[in-house]
């Protein structure tokens, strides 16, 4: 379910295979937007003119709010589990059970950028500038950063018990351009909402002579390693 930004309305995806706008106050229906299968996921365009939705039917589509009628549709390989729209309403983001996020045109449906993730991807959110995109499998957040029509990987973070469809980027204040807000199910079960910077988020410097670490972790290990730190296969190993 998901509020237009005015709140004047809601849509909604169901098990019945359609998507409904309707009006908050009264209940109206304004709109029904159909599929071929449950909708899991609904969005509003920042405007509130359009409704993206994702479905079992392995699509995600973009629909006017007001007549119902399909704009584009994007194919994935599985369900569609999240969208979300950019902030000037261009561009979708999806999250899919095929392992992919994708970004598309909210317009034309032409696939922009294709990012393949470990998992099912469960939850995506654009950044109030448009130029970061944040992406959910489990309890990984992936962070990319856009470059034109690219996106590319620059941090992941690992936070445990974390609830699935539940990240949003913090209003942009200046303090923290690249906050976002996750939800998390603390171990008495109640809901926690910690906020992350990915501006923290730096790898560790490596500590030790590269080449004694390779041996003392060659002997702990039982493999052997070339002098660049690679793996060499058994079967080019010498033999002892």
């Amino acid at each position: 379910m998901a509020f237009s930004p005015d709140g004047k309305l809601v849509a909604t995806g169901s098990f019945d295979n359609t998507a409904r706008v309707l009006e908050a106050a009264s209940g109206r229906e304004v709109s029904r937007l159909d599929h071929k299968a449950p909708v899991n996921a609904v969005a509003f365009s920042p405007d509130g003119k359009l409704v993206a939705t994702g479905s079992f039917d392995n699509t995600a589509r973009v629909f006017e709010a007001a007549s119902g009628i399909e704009v584009s549709r994007l194919a994935h390989q599985s369900f569609v589990y999240a969208v979300a729209f950019s902030r000037d309403g261009k561009l979708v983001a999806t999250g899919s059970f095929d392992n992919t996020s994708r970004v598309f045109e909210a317009a034309s449906g032409r696939e922009v950028s294709r990012l393949a993730h470990q998992n099912s991807v469960d939850a995506v959110a654009f950044s109030p500038d448009g130029k970061l995109l944040v992406t959910q499998t489990g309890n990984w957040l992936h962070v990319y950063e856009r470059n034109r029509d690219r996106w590319s990987p620059i941090a992941n973070r690992h936070l445990p018990v974390l609830w699935p469809k539940t990240i949003r980027f913090v209003s942009a204040d200046g303090h923290c351009p690249k906050c976002v807000e996750v939800v998390r199910d603390v171990p008495e079960n109640l809901l926690q909402v910690d906020r992350i910077n990915f501006d923290e988020f730096t790898a560790p410097p490596i500590k030790g002579d590269p080449q004694q670490l390779v041996s003392e972790w060659s002997a702990k290990l039982g493999l052997t390693f070339d002098s660049r730190g690679r793996i060499i296969p058994l079967s080019s190993a010498p033999a002892k």
